[in-house]
């Protein structure tokens, strides 16, 4: 089933299993395609080739109401402000974290590593604001492409010489 935000909103994420305090927005994340532009010296117009899937940057803004809260966001601060322990590619190891909400999810985005953990912002009277930027992880796949177009059917040499004789044949034979 889609998510519709109308009939059953989600107003958290899930960061590593655990649910956001407050209000949670995702703000910012796409399904991003790069494609490079061709075309030749002198000539009008071109082509497109897509590229690759790029890793999408996002936002989470937190918004905190009450002392409840801030006791929640106390709590849950400390998977964010973990710094990554190794390198690597991919998984905790390299300090993504799963993520999940349902536009994420929708975009396919899994797993994101934290890129920046924003001040408390006052945004209303009694409300506030902490905004999460993040980087989804992909794991690499290659997606080199064969090029579209007509293979040619490889010769046999046999039959060529067939051919060739049959030519040979008809021609001494006026046909």
């Amino acid at each position: 089933m889609a998510f519709d935000p109308i009939t059953a909103p989600v107003d958290y994420i899930l960061l590593a299993d655990q649910p956001s305090p407050g209000i949670a927005e995702v703000v910012g994340a796409a399904s991003l395609r790069e494609w490079v532009e061709r075309n030749g010296y002198g000539v009008s117009g071109g082509f497109s080739v897509f590229q690759r899937r790029k890793l999408a940057h996002f936002s989470v803004k937190i918004r905190l109401y009450t002392a409840a809260d801030w006791a929640a966001w106390a709590a849950w601060k400390p998977i964010v402000d973990k710094l990554p322990t190794k390198r690597g590619v991919g998984g905790p190891a390299a300090g993504y974290l799963k993520i999940d909400h349902p536009i994420l999810a929708d975009l396919d985005i899994k797993a994101a590593g934290v890129e920046k953990v924003g001040q408390p912002e006052q945004t209303a009277d009694g409300e506030w604001t902490i905004v999460i930027d993040f980087i989804e992880f992909r794991a690499p796949v290659i997606t080199l492409a064969k090029p579209e177009g007509a293979k040619a059917t490889p010769v046999d040499p046999y039959d060529a010489k067939i051919k060739e004789l049959e030519e040979q044949f008809n021609a001494l034979a006026g046909r």
